[in-house]
């Protein structure tokens, strides 16, 4: 169980898997994955059922670099002051590969981003394609 985890808030959600030793450790808590990931299918109906209006693109992405960063200083925060980390699998890595994984997690953020972006534009753009087609009379 990750240090970061309190017991009585998520006994009904905390899984285990083993994890073979290259990665130094055996068990790896679930929990905090599955959580997240049961918001996916809520995400693409919301997708489909609501437009969404981004910002332009350099906004957008420096926006997501800024919460990124300010993401990561946080976690770093918490193990300064503490001594463990909020992703336990940190403690396991050396700092190169913490600043290669955080790095690799920034460019994922925005990768997510652009291809949110680009789903909504295609969504709503087609959608608008077949509802300009209805209102078009009909040459014979």
């Amino acid at each position: 169980m990750g240090p970061s985890a309190n017991p009585a808030l998520c006994s009904g959600l905390r899984k285990t898997v083993d994890v073979t030793p290259p990665f130094g450790f055996s068990s790896v808590d679930l929990g905090h994955e599955e959580l997240h990931t049961t918001v996916l299918p809520f995400i693409l109906i919301e997708m489909r059922t609501s437009h969404h209006q981004y910002p332009s693109r350099s906004s957008g992405l420096a926006a997501i670099c800024t919460f990124s960063v300010g993401y990561i200083l946080w976690v770093c925060w918490v193990h300064h002051v503490t001594g463990m980390w909020v992703y336990p699998f940190l403690e396991h890595i050396g700092p190169g590969a913490r600043i290669l994984f955080f790095g690799s997690t920034t460019i994922l953020m925005n990768f997510l981003y652009l291809l949110g972006e680009v789903l909504n534009n295609y969504i709503w753009d087609t959608q608008r394609s077949m509802e300009e087609e209805k209102e078009r009379p009909k040459l014979e």
